[in-house]
């Protein structure tokens, strides 16, 4: 089981976006739920960790565990869907 504490959410976002504002409320209910880290970064304000991660698009949640990458998704998904990649990866073996 990983620790919840290592763990951490990105979610990559922008101002003029949409699909953005939906699912942000989404991600930070989830965060605040099961207690992980979570951080928005604006991409149009902060170009380098977009690139480091490979974020093509917004909004773009990325899972990493530790400094690894262990899941990105792009897109709007709903909360269910959400939970459920959360619960896969607290669950991962270490």
């Amino acid at each position: 089981m990983i620790n919840p504490m290592s763990l951490k959410l990105l979610l990559f976002t922008a101002s003029w976006c949409q699909p953005c504002k939906a699912v942000k409320p989404i991600v930070q209910e989830l965060a605040e739920e099961y207690r992980l880290p979570y951080e928005e970064i604006d991409v149009d304000r902060d170009s380098t960790l977009p690139r480091l991660y490979g974020v093509m698009s917004v909004p773009t949640l990325v899972f990493l565990h530790g400094n690894e990458v262990v899941d990105r998704i792009s897109g709007v998904k709903t909360k269910s869907f959400l939970r459920s990649i959360i619960e896969s990866r607290l669950n991962m073996v270490v």
